[in-house]
């Protein structure tokens, strides 16, 4: 009786961390297809007001909450690369127009994604050729 309760218990536990595990895949997949229709949303603006959205408000989105119940953050660049714009882990600015990013499950973040904080940020970059993990950047 005592082995049983023990296998049911070992299994119950296995099937919850698969859940978790899918649960959070899941909360990424859905991240990088909303900064996926931000970016569009804010490209498009770009090109019909010919300069970049101040804030996410401007495209109809401010307040857009990652599935963390986190704001989306997004910076544009007006005038150049800002100092303190997002970088990859040879300290490259990951963009050159605007970063747009969720800071991910841990809700912190870092400048840099070679930063512990950063890498399960869900980011765009190479100006939105690449939208996912930072810790897969």
């Amino acid at each position: 009786m005592l082995t049983a309760v023990v296998i049911i218990g070992i299994l119950a536990t296995i099937v919850l961390s698969k859940s978790s595990e899918t649960r959070d895949l899941a909360n990424v997949q859905q991240a990088i297809i909303d900064i996926g229709q931000l970016q569009a949303l804010i490209d498009d603006h770009a090109m019909t007001a010919g300069q970049w959205p101040a804030t996410l408000a401007d495209v109809g989105k401010g307040g857009a909450k990652d599935r963390w119940g986190l704001n989306y953050r997004y910076r544009p660049f007006a005038g150049g690369i800002p100092e303190n714009a997002r970088r990859d882990r040879f300290l490259v600015p990951l963009n050159t127009t605007y970063d747009l990013f969720s800071r991910g499950k841990d809700g912190v973040s870092s400048q840099n994604l070679n930063n512990q904080r950063a890498q399960d940020d869900i980011v765009r970059c190479n100006d939105g050729a690449f939208v996912g993990l930072g810790s897969h950047y």
